[in-house]
């Protein structure tokens, strides 16, 4: 599927950001680049915070509407009845209860062409057309597979999916992998150390306490969420971000079997 305008045609904002979004949908075709134009105007709009739907989507967001999510094909998925204060992962979560793809499929986006990450209260940004955009990626455990196939690597002995850090893979620098392959690699990081024994508590605390554990599933959540709007930098490796993650979040990572 061709992705972004065709021919000399400028892409607008919302171009861009669609088709950034139906590129991000198909990690798995890495190797079909856009078009010179169409790559430059979605470097731009990931740049940017997308555009703003202003005092419409202000005062919508303070009383409860009707959404409708639709495929980038404009087929319905969903029609839900949101309130103030529902998240995207909470939309997502209706989505797949209403016979869409797993949470972990799906990617929320805006006529704008603006991401919605985990926590963002979705009546923020939805325009008065009330019209949210399902972009569907390919489960992390699908990523897995293809990206162990395509680069070689050794996956765990007993997730045959999972990614582990044998031979430092997960300190592969951005530049050698490209930017959605390093961003799947990333998904695998924390989920990789937990298998290997390492557990989080909160930072400042006993680490042999349980009740200073923090909770596999929050972060997992957390990182996922940080992990889809994050744009790396060529230098980046995957551990250190993590690192840097647990610090900002006020977590420390132990090593159980110290």
């Amino acid at each position: 599927k061709t992705v972004g305008p065709r021919g000399r045609h400028r892409p607008t904002a919302v171009e861009a950001r669609l088709a950034m979004a139906e590129f991000i949908s198909n990690p798995l075709r890495s190797s079909d680049a856009p078009a010179p134009e169409v790559a430059a105007a979605m470097a731009a709009a990931a740049r940017s915070p997308g555009p703003e739907v202003g005092a419409t989507a202000a005062s919508s967001a303070d009383e409860g509407r009707s959404v409708e999510v639709r495929g980038l094909a404009g087929n319905l998925v969903a029609s839900l009845a949101l309130t103030p204060g529902h998240t995207a992962a909470e939309v997502k979560a209706l989505v797949a209860e209403a016979g869409g793809p797993p949470i972990g499929s799906q990617r929320l986006a805006t006529q704008g062409g603006k991401l919605l990450a985990g926590r963002e209260e979705v009546l923020k940004h939805v325009g008065e057309d009330g019209l949210l955009t399902l972009v569907v990626v390919p489960s992390i455990e699908e990523q897995g597979l293809d990206l162990v196939k395509r680069k070689g690597w050794q996956p765990s002995e007993s997730v045959r999916w999972l990614i582990v850090h044998r031979g430092f893979i997960h300190n592969t620098p951005c530049s050698d992998l490209g930017v959605q392959d390093f961003k799947i690699l990333m998904m695998h990081v924390p989920r990789s150390r937990f298998e290997a024994g390492y557990y989080v508590h909160v930072r400042g605390q006993s680490p042999y306490s349980s009740e200073h554990h923090v909770a596999k599933e929050k972060i997992l959540e957390a990182w996922d969420e940080f992990v889809e709007v994050y744009d790396p930098k060529p230098t980046d490796n995957a551990v250190d971000i993590y690192r840097r993650f647990l610090d900002n979040s006020q977590w420390q990572e132990y090593d159980a079997w110290k």
